[in-house]
């Protein structure tokens, strides 16, 4: 993970061993959220760089597997999806994850949570075609 500042052209690396996906706004916040991935003791978190400071801290562990996740505004909480169920992470209050909804349809047995709509409203989630 690195950061642009468009004014003097510099790139500043932050983090290692963070997957290809964005990093997520953190709503109501100057700072944003990405995924760590630690495959050598396989403790993947979801990490918070708060951009005044620069300072990283741990939110939360991801549910094992996972690396997508979404913030739900003016909620503090963070959905990530696993199989075909979706799961809620509230900062501060939650000490494990926990389902929220589980979708019977077929097409969403390998759902990720890409981003919420800023009125909290909608869900984008993702789903490979599941192989005959």
């Amino acid at each position: 993970l690195a950061l642009f500042d468009p004014t003097t052209g510099a790139i500043v690396d932050v983090e290692s061993g963070v997957p290809a996906l964005p990093a997520q706004r953190i709503p109501g916040h100057n700072a944003i959220s990405y995924v760590r991935i630690d495959s050598a003791g396989a403790r993947h978190e979801i990490r918070r760089l708060d951009l005044a400071t620069g300072a990283r801290t741990t939110v939360a562990p991801t549910l094992v597997g996972r690396t997508a996740h979404a913030w739900v505004p003016g909620k503090g909480t963070i959905l990530m999806a696993k199989g075909s169920t979706l799961w809620a992470w509230r900062v501060g209050r939650d000490s494990a994850w926990r389902a929220v909804a589980t979708f019977a349809d077929p097409d969403l047995r390998h759902a990720s949570a890409y981003v919420v709509s800023p009125g909290g409203t909608r869900l984008v989630l993702t789903s490979p075609k599941r192989l005959p």
